[in-house]
């Protein structure tokens, strides 16, 4: 199987595995939206900001050392089992973390941390330790280009996680207990992706192993919790600042932009192993897949820019239903995000571009000064624009960085003329 049908496939994979696992969460999306509101589906939505900020934390750009470290099969158990060993300890730190900085948050009725977001938090943060384990499978199916594996067990995770939810909104339950649906659905997951490794995976704990993991991936875990931070900041400081109902308008704008991202990752996802044998092999080759990928990135955002532009308002008010008017400004909101897209698409290309060429290091700087930016800007406009000033800090934020990484990359190009 050639170079180009593995990307191609891998891609399309991703994306139409994407697509089912996007759908299943949109209809997740439309029964809390109809059955809770915006006050409720604002709840959620500080719940699942919260956890998902130790995703990136227990991730750490880890894969990307892995993904160099698995060619010869004897020694993949012992890479993986380390890596798996190593995640784990992180993610039960983590969750220990997660539980013990509600002690310190605010907490109120209709704004900040309420006592239901508090109990969604303590269950949801279980994710964290699924989600790593999940991340750590992802890494052989990468490196294998088999990424219909990895579709399946996440495709049978979010069905489970959708009956469960629509069965906790049936039952008029807290929003709260949708966090355990998503929890039962992750440990799923882990279980198919176990069962289709081809080899059995156990948990290591070579210390040694470990220290060189870890100092390896440091750049690009520090430029992945930086990036995360400003992506995510937005939502955290309107949880502090505004109304749960302002919340809950902007989560849902915010749950169909996010759905878009995922585009450039698979696709870089699928392109990191290729570029990675190009270099290794002919500069040449490499050059010619680097410049076929930056034009297919940049012609689909524009595509799915536009038509997230144009159809703000319908997927607005058909998923808000008869509750249409409370979520109106969602579709403001949507229609800012959509405008930065093509930005996300050109930085995660330039991003993956330099960590194949050993540049994590220049990231760090970069993703620190966006992070600074987008807290700056959001702390200064959301008290008085709320939700719009959220997207608008966005786009300013993602533009920013997209010019800051063309600096680096230029170099690169330069230097190897």
């Amino acid at each position: 199987m050639g170079f180009k049908f593995k990307v191609a496939y891998n891609t399309l994979i991703q994306v139409a595995g994407r697509l089912f696992t996007g759908a299943v969460t949109y209809l997740i999306t439309l029964v809390l939206v109809r059955q809770y509101g915006p006050i409720g589906f604002g709840e959620f939505i500080k719940i699942l900001t919260f956890v998902s900020y130790f995703y990136i934390m227990a991730d750490f750009g880890l894969n990307a050392v892995v993904v160099k470290q698995l060619e010869e099969k004897a020694k993949n158990q012992y890479v993986l089992g380390n890596l798996l060993g190593l995640r784990m300890v992180i993610s039960l730190g983590l969750i220990f973390v997660a539980i013990s900085l509600l002690a310190f948050l605010p907490q109120g009725v209709n704004q900040g941390f309420t006592a239901v977001v508090r109990i969604g938090i303590i269950i949801g943060s279980l994710t964290i330790l699924t989600q790593s384990i999940i991340t750590t499978t992802n890494a052989y199916f990468q490196k294998t280009l088999r990424y219909d594996k990895s579709v399946l067990a996440a495709a049978l995770g979010y069905i489970l996680s959708f009956l469960l939810a629509y069965l906790f909104a049936r039952l008029e339950a807290p929003i709260s207990l949708v966090a355990l649906a998503y929890v039962l659905g992750g440990m799923l997951t882990v279980a198919v992706s176990f069962l289709l490794l081809p080899e059995k995976i156990m948990p290591q704990f070579d210390f040694s192993s470990w220290r060189v993991l870890f100092f390896k991936s440091l750049p690009l875990g520090l430029t992945l919790i930086l990036n995360l931070v400003y992506f995510k900041a937005d939502s955290f400081i309107l949880t502090l600042l505004r109304s749960t109902e302002e919340v809950g308008v902007y989560g849902l704008a915010y749950k169909f932009f996010e759905t878009t991202l995922v585009f450039p990752t698979f696709f870089m996802n699928s392109m990191y192993p290729v570029f990675l044998a190009k270099l290794k092999i002919r500069r040449e080759d490499f050059m010619e897949v680097f410049k076929k990928s930056g034009v297919v990135l940049i012609f689909s955002s524009l595509l799915i820019t536009l038509a997230l532009y144009v159809f703000a308002p319908l997927l607005i008010n058909f998923t808000s239903g008869p509750k249409s008017l409370d979520f109106i400004g969602a579709t403001s909101a949507l229609r800012v995000l959509s405008l930065s897209l093509p930005f996300f698409f050109i930085s995660s290309f330039l991003m993956w571009f330099l960590i194949t060429h050993d540049k994590q290091k220049t990231l760090v700087p970069i993703y620190a000064l966006s992070m600074l930016l987008n807290i700056v800007l959001n702390l200064i406009l959301i008290p008085k624009y709320g939700y719009i000033a959220a997207a608008a800090t966005t786009l300013i934020t993602e533009a920013f960085v997209t010019i800051l990484l063309l600096i680096p990359s230029r170099s690169v190009l330069i230097s190897q003329k």
